[in-house]
């Protein structure tokens, strides 16, 4: 039988300061759902709905990654304070999914249609960002 709601989804984050770098990860993922890949039987020409392309959701992806560091400015009086981060969003997706998104919900909210299909979801974006953060 199609489920395409899981019977578990959660998250796990952590902070911590290692020698004065502040790390930060965060974890999310879901277990016990399937996903109807509405898009693989399009592509092999399949008209009938069919059991061949309910697939397993299960996931774990990396969501957020992050590290930073300030810097210490004892000898340039015009600047107080001067950090760098390096932050990452979606940095991986661990899945057995064939589709590109296992969290799929391409009707969005809209009651009349069904959860767990993927018909033409997109992929979650990965983003890599560089910051540097001065007081002056």
């Amino acid at each position: 039988s199609f489920n395409p709601m899981p019977k578990l989804y959660g998250g796990l984050g952590t902070d911590f300061n290692l020698y004065g770098v502040n790390v930060h990860f965060l974890f999310d993922g879901a277990t016990g759902f399937d996903i109807y890949n509405m898009n693989r039987m399009l592509v092999d020409g399949g008209k009938d709905i069919s059991a061949d392309y309910v697939e397993k959701g299960d996931y774990l992806r990396l969501s957020r990654a992050s590290i930073s560091y300030n810097i210490p400015v004892k000898n340039i009086k015009w600047i107080r304070n001067l950090g760098v981060s390096l932050t990452g969003t979606n940095l991986f997706t661990v899945s057995k999914y064939s589709g590109v998104n296992p969290d799929v919900n391409v009707f969005g909210t809209e009651g009349n249609q069904f959860w767990g299909i993927d018909y033409g979801a997109l992929p979650v974006v990965r983003t890599i960002l560089l910051g540097i953060k001065a007081e002056f």
